[in-house]
Formats: C-alpha cells, structure tokens, sequence
C-alpha cells in the first residue's frame, strides 16, 4: 500500500514536471516570438536579393567562363586526330618498261591508309588572344544581365513593403482608435447614469465601436497577408511575426544614375568591339607545325605492293590575302550595331529622367501635402475635443459628436497614408535613379 502511494505520488510529480515543463517551453517560445527584432527595408531588399532564383545563376556563368575559357586555351595544344580510309580505283600507276633486276607491280587498284595526325598552332596571327578578350566581355554581360534581372525584384518588394507598412500603420491607428472608443465608452455609460444623455448615445457609440472592431479585423488580415507575401519574397519566415521599421530615405540632388542596364549596354559595345578583332585576326598570317604518323597500303613509296609505316613531319604557312572585303563588311556592320546600341542608352537615359522628374513632383506635391493634412488634422483634433466637452454637457447629441470624432480620424488617416506615400515614392525615385 505504501509502495502504491510512493508510486501515484512520483507519477504525480513527474505529471507536474511535464506540464511545467511544457509550460516553460510555450512561454518561451511566445517571448521569443514577441522579442522578433524589426525589420526594415535594407534587410529586405539583400534578403530578396540573395534570396532571388537568379542568385545562384552567377556561380553557373563564372563556371561557364571557366569551361570557355579551357576550350580556347586547347586550342594552343595539340590537335590530334585518327584518319582510315579504304578505297578502290579504276586507274593506278604501272610502269610498263622493263628493268634489268627490278620487278616493279605498280601501285595497287586497292588501297588502305590509316594515319595519326598531329597539327600544333606556332602562329594564330591573334586569333585566341581576340577570342579570350571577346569570351570575357560575353561573360561579364552575361553578369550583368543576371544583374539587371535581379535588380528588378525591388521594384516588387519595395511596393510590397510600403504597402504592409501602410496597413501596420492603420492597424496601429484603429488599435488606438478603439482604446479611446471604449474609455469613451465608460464617460458615455456614466453619463447615461446620471441622466445627462439618453440610451440612444450610448448605443451609437456601441455602433461605432463594433464597426472599428470590423475594420480593425479586416486590417490585421490582410496585414498578416502582406506579411506573408514579404517573408515569401525573402525567404525569412521570422518577418511573418515581425514589425516594419519606417525607413529614413534621403533624395540628393543632381544624383547619379547608377542603374545596371547602362553599364550592360557598354559591356554590349564591348562584345561589339571584341568581334572586330576576331574578324581582323583570322585574315592574318598563321602558322603550323604538323606530323603524319600512318600505315598503309602503299606507303610514301607509291611502287611498293606491300603495308608499310610512314611519318611525315613539316611546317605550314596559311593566310588569306584576299576575301573580297568580307572582314572589312563584318567590321561595319559591328560599327552600326554599336551606334545601334548607343542609341537605345540614350533613349534609356531620356526615360529615367523624364521617370525621376515624375517621381520628384509627386514628392514635392506629398511634401506640399503634409504640411496641410497637419494643419487640418490639428484643427479637427481641436473641434473633436470642444464637441466631446459639449456632448458632456448635453449640448450636442452623440450623432455630431461621431461626425466630428470620424473626420479627425479621416484627417489623420490621411496624413498618415501621405507620409508613407512619401516615403513610397522616395523609394521608387532611388530604385529609378539605382541607388537602393
């Protein structure tokens, strides 16, 4: 009986220890998740950077350079090559005069040949030193071009980000808005009480209260989304339970556009370039040395009926003095491809001015905006408050006090919604000019 008592006592323990314990790790894990750090723009903006699908795609093209650049430098080794060849023909050598002491058959109708052919490059006349150059400035336009493609992720996640932040900021707003409700809530009662105002205040404050609460409900959902969709597009799943810091956006006047599609448009003359002096290279002189290892039937000497080995060692000079003005045509059209090329920067350049000049008026419009919408806001928070001391007073019944109470709100909600416009379109004017 005791040691049953011992044991249902120990169980009982070990049963609180767990709970505790479980306890402990639930409360852990909502402290940490409240103790998330906040996030901001810069953290998003490189997280979705590195997060990109065409972020691995750079150690693939400096893999690709390696491979090209291998095939190019192979091309100073050795070539070798195997040649067989079997044939018959209606016609051969024959000497038909006669010589005292030698019986010559002539050359077989028959013949076989099979030969190891060894050609080395002494002399290319420039040709792989071009082809190197022109590899790398395909390559590094390949780079920029994943550059570029990465480049246009913040357009996406800066629209994002502002427009979470603009639903955390009317979260926050009507979170506030229904605490002031409810405290006016207890004046309303208390006043019901005392005879000073009617059930039907009360009950349309209740109203009120119950459509802010709706709001508020819709807000925190398609927060929670907008959230989702951010932690998505940076692959941190903490942003989920996190809060959006307001970024500080500086706009410099006469900046520089550091946009990556205008450093690929000069990687693009530079292929251009590069082409040209391929196309030169491969009309000068080149020189070879070669080597025929081979076994046949015949061999070097035509009159022998017999398999014999063979070797042939020499030098080769090659070079195209003339090719009807083809590299000077190529070297042309090179040339109005690059003017082609540089017109299409210039109209780029043309764009993102006239966009940055956009972008600067609807700042400078917001900016105009927010000194009114803080003037007006002041004024409403002002006439709210004299209607609210009136409304105690039974001077002003509960329905113009909501009227006056709901234009302050929109009055600060539209200051608010201009303030992270501004800072929205700051933003886009840095990604227009590439400085964020």
């Amino acid at each position: 009986m005791n040691n049953f008592f011992l044991k249902s006592k120990r169980a009982e323990l070990l049963s609180y220890k767990n709970s505790f314990f479980w306890l402990f790790l639930t409360f852990s894990t909502i402290s940490l998740r409240a103790q998330n750090p906040p996030i901001n723009l810069s953290d998003c903006l490189k997280k979705a950077r590195e997060y990109h699908p065409y972020y691995s795609d750079k150690q693939r093209i400096d893999q690709s350079r390696d491979l090209r650049m291998k095939n190019i430098n192979s091309l100073w080794l050795p070539q070798i090559g195997l040649n067989a060849q079997a044939t018959y023909q209606s016609e051969a050598i024959k000497i038909d005069v006669p010589i005292p002491g030698f019986n010559i058959s002539g050359t077989p109708l028959d013949q076989y040949k099979i030969t190891l052919d060894v050609n080395q490059v002494v002399f290319d006349g420039g040709n792989i030193n071009a082809q190197k150059k022109l590899t790398n400035a395909s390559i590094e336009a390949d780079f920029q071009q994943n550059e570029i493609d990465i480049y246009k992720i913040n357009e996406q996640l800066v629209n994002v980000y502002f427009n979470t932040l603009l639903l955390q900021v009317n979260r926050d707003l009507y979170k506030n808005i229904l605490e002031d409700l409810g405290s006016k809530e207890q004046k309303i009662t208390s006043g019901v009480r005392n005879g000073i105002l009617i059930q039907s205040d009360l009950d349309n404050l209740k109203v009120e209260i119950l459509k802010t609460k709706q709001l508020l409900n819709d807000l925190e959902i398609s927060y929670k989304n907008s959230l989702s969709v951010l932690s998505d597009l940076t692959g941190d799943s903490i942003i989920r339970n996190s809060k959006l810091t307001t970024p500080e956006l500086r706009i410099l006047a006469n900046d520089s556009i550091n946009r990556p599609e205008l450093k690929l448009f000069d990687l693009q003359k530079g292929i251009l370039e590069g082409s040209k002096y391929v196309s030169s290279s491969q009309r000068m002189p080149k020189f070879y040395a070669f080597s025929q290892l081979g076994y046949g039937r015949p061999g070097l000497n035509m009159l022998k009926d017999d398999f014999q080995p063979f070797y042939i060692v020499g030098l080769k000079f090659q070079w195209n003095i003339w090719d009807w003005n083809k590299t000077s045509r190529e070297k042309s059209i090179y040339s109005v491809q690059q003017e082609i090329v540089g017109s299409k920067k210039e109209l780029y350049m043309r764009n993102i001015s006239i966009s940055s000049n956009n972008e600067l008026t609807k700042i400078q419009q917001l900016e105009g905006a927010l000194e009114t919408d803080e003037e007006i806001h002041a004024l409403r928070k002002s006439i709210s408050q004299q209607t609210e001391k009136r409304l105690e007073q039974g001077i002003v019944t509960m329905t113009d006090y909501l009227t006056e109470y709901n234009a302050t709100i929109k009055a600060g909600l539209q200051l608010e919604i201009h303030k992270v416009q501004l800072l929205y379109s700051k933003a886009n004017y840095l990604i227009i000019k590439g400085q964020l």
